[in-house]
């Protein structure tokens, strides 16, 4: 369940993160997460952050939509599961889960 203890731990990771070093997209996948998690708390009563953190990490998206991206990834597909595709895995991130259900569905329709 989405709560407000959810949205201020995010929250406190987004400003953490801007005294660390960190990749720009992982930054942008959190807004965007926190953007999702204000929408399902109250959208009216957030609009303003909602709009704020959003913005910025779908410009980044569409800056990765322009690079080369594997099959699974085109078309209708979760934002979040593009970001997990870019994500740096030298910092022991790894593939999301919402990225490994396209990567399964894509393996199943072509290997029969």
């Amino acid at each position: 369940m989405i709560d407000s203890c959810n949205r201020k731990y995010l929250r406190d990771c987004l400003k953490t993160a801007d005294t660390c070093e960190r990749a720009t997209e992982q930054l942008a996948r959190a807004q965007l997460h926190l953007g999702r998690v204000l929408e399902k708390l109250d959208v009216s009563k957030n609009a303003a952050e909602i709009k704020k953190l959003t913005e910025g990490a779908r410009e980044l998206l569409k800056s990765f939509l322009k690079l080369p991206r594997p099959e699974y990834l085109r078309g209708d597909v979760d934002e979040l599961a593009v970001f997990d595709n870019f994500q740096v895995t030298f910092n022991g991130r790894f593939t999301g889960r919402l990225l490994l259900g396209y990567i399964q569905e894509h393996h199943k329709r072509n290997t029969g």
